[in-house]
């Protein structure tokens, strides 16, 4: 015979020498039996080593419920046992048991009534687990709860200072240097003064789309759902970046599909906000040729729409390998990328966060060299007083 068979022959030989009494009295948790008015009759090992009592003790008489501190003493009699009367059955009760020693055991409780065929109630199975470790997990997370709330809250307040104390000085600080661009200056004064501008509106972007992400992050931000014409929107967008198009040489132009309905349900900020981070990207990476933004519809139905959202360019493209990364916060496809083009790494992520309140996502295809097109789906209503009758 080998080893292992002995091994297996000594195991089988324990498991016969095992008895049912041998489980239940040493099992890892409590069994003990009532009467129904909770007087024990019997308790395994388990429990009279956490009641630190003797057996005698506990079976001359004593009751369950006088085993409990005050508190678990009032929910045994106002709800554990009437409950248990009237279903057969409670599961998950918490209470906490006073050992001998004064020492306060927290317990889960899982009881069932066993009746006789007339339906007379003859005694009750109470099953007890230890849930020591359980309340300490459970104050851990409150803790960590209550941190992460304040957290939120030192958050909140930061961002209302970056919003108030140095968004609108870094607005004031623009308008001068628009003004001194315009003015009569040197060439040398002239650099200095574009520098100022281009690192005051670096700055002002940056600032604007913290602010976004937070909102976006927010619990309490919702979408709101108001009448909009998307074909408005869609010019809004557009014509924000016209002054950087003329600039680059670039061409730039929208197309909705005549079935996109004039007015739809919606946030049209929300929209407004996803259009120009994909649109300004693809400006921003595009150095030659055009940016396109289409709209068709993909499925039209009498209460609402799905449209089909699409913004292509011929810019620099992205490599497949880094795809997934751009989505992250505050980053970019490269090192060079973010030098070469600035940016703060934030209007995709705010836009994937924006598109998963709607319950969409952005999909991307790319080739290096040739350009990127980032779409997405969205299902729109149709206001009531827009809907065909």
């Amino acid at each position: 015979m080998t080893s292992r068979d002995e091994f297996r022959s000594r195991v089988d030989e324990a498991l016969l020498e095992e008895s049912a009494e041998d489980l239940y009295e040493h099992a890892p948790c409590g069994y003990l039996s009532t009467l129904p008015d909770g007087t024990i009759v019997r308790a395994n090992h388990t429990f009279i080593e956490w009641a630190g009592a003797s057996r005698e003790t506990l079976l001359a008489g004593r009751k369950f419920q006088t085993l409990l501190t005050v508190g678990s003493r009032i929910y045994y009699e106002t709800h554990y046992a009437p409950l248990l009367r009237m279903q057969g059955a409670v599961n998950e009760i918490a209470l906490e048991v006073v050992r001998d020693d004064g020492r306060i055991l927290p317990v889960l409780a899982n009881s069932r009534e066993k009746r006789d065929p007339d339906g007379t109630p003859l005694f009750n199975r109470i099953t007890l687990f230890d849930s020591t470790d359980r309340r300490r997990y459970e104050r851990e997370l409150l803790l960590a709860r209550r941190k992460a709330e304040q957290v939120a809250k030192d958050k909140a307040d930061l961002l209302a200072m970056l919003s108030h104390d140095i968004r609108n000085p870094l607005n004031a600080l623009m308008g001068v240097a628009q003004m001194l661009d315009r003015s009569d200056l040197a060439e040398p004064q002239r650099r200095l003064v574009r520098l100022l501008k281009s690192s005051s509106e670096n700055m002002l972007n940056l600032l604007n789309h913290v602010l976004d992400l937070s909102k976006a992050e927010s619990s309490s931000f919702a979408l709101v759902e108001t009448p909009f014409s998307l074909e408005a929107v869609v010019d809004d967008v557009m014509s924000t970046f016209e002054a950087a198009v003329r600039e680059k040489g670039l061409t730039i132009r929208s197309s909705i599909a005549d079935s996109v309905p004039p007015s739809l349900s919606g946030d049209p900020v929300a929209l407004r906000q996803i259009l120009t981070n994909l649109v300004g990207n693809a400006v921003k990476f595009t150095s030659a040729g055009e940016v396109t933004l289409t709209v068709r519809t993909k499925q039209l139905g009498t209460d609402g729409v799905t449209l089909a959202f699409a913004v292509s360019d011929t810019g620099i493209g992205i490599a497949p390998d880094v795809v997934d990364r751009i989505f992250n916060e505050f980053t970019q496809a490269s090192y060079e990328t973010a030098l070469r083009f600035g940016g703060s790494g934030l209007g995709l992520t705010i836009t994937r966060r924006l598109l998963g309140l709607y319950g969409s996502s952005v999909q991307v295809e790319s080739v290096p060299g040739q350009g990127s097109t980032f779409s997405f789906d969205l299902r729109l209503p149709i206001p009531a007083s827009a809907q065909a009758t």
